[in-house]
């Protein structure tokens, strides 16, 4: 598993914007992980979640997030979700009350706006893992002690926190 991580992402292919920029970096990635890019193209599930064209020798999961000018693309060959996200000025408590269970919320209220942006990352990360979607991972499912997966936190420069999930081998 390799993940990369492009600051300032918009100036690498200015002339690219939404799907296609996305794309660009997904190639751009492949092609930084020691993959052959030539002929290869970007395609999405139902869901969103990007991987390489059904005809695609290359069998690698892919997931994808952004956060004001940073882009991280992670690339496996086991199924993987990311997520990234800087602090922001909200009251987290109350956004934890909507959409964590009642043990994440004591652990926020018990460790601060820190645990908050590590939980919530870890519930994105997740949400893109299973390609289940956002919205069914926020409210039902719970991120702490999980025997399924394993998640890597870290914080990247400038303070952003980031989580990739993976399943246990």
């Amino acid at each position: 598993m390799r993940t990369f991580i492009y600051t300032e992402y918009k100036d690498i292919f200015p002339e690219l914007s939404g799907k296609e920029l996305t794309n660009a970096l997904i190639l751009k990635a492949l092609g930084e992980y020691g993959a052959d890019t030539e002929g290869l193209h970007v395609i999405r599930d139902h869901r969103g979640k990007p991987f390489i064209g059904p005809r695609s020798r290359i069998k690698l999961s892919i997931s994808v997030s952004h956060c004001g000018s940073t882009f991280a693309v992670v690339i496996s060959d086991c199924n993987v979700g990311i997520d990234i996200q800087d602090e922001r000025d909200n009251n987290y408590r109350k956004i934890a009350q909507r959409f964590f269970t009642e043990e994440e919320c004591a652990i926020i209220d018990e460790r601060g706006r820190e645990a908050f942006y590590i939980l919530w990352t870890r519930k994105e990360a997740y949400a893109k893992y299973t390609g289940g979607g956002i919205g069914q991972v926020m409210r039902k499912v719970q991120v702490l002690d999980r025997e399924d997966v394993e998640f890597t936190d870290s914080m990247l420069e400038g303070g952003m926190h980031c989580c990739i999930c993976c399943g246990r081998d």
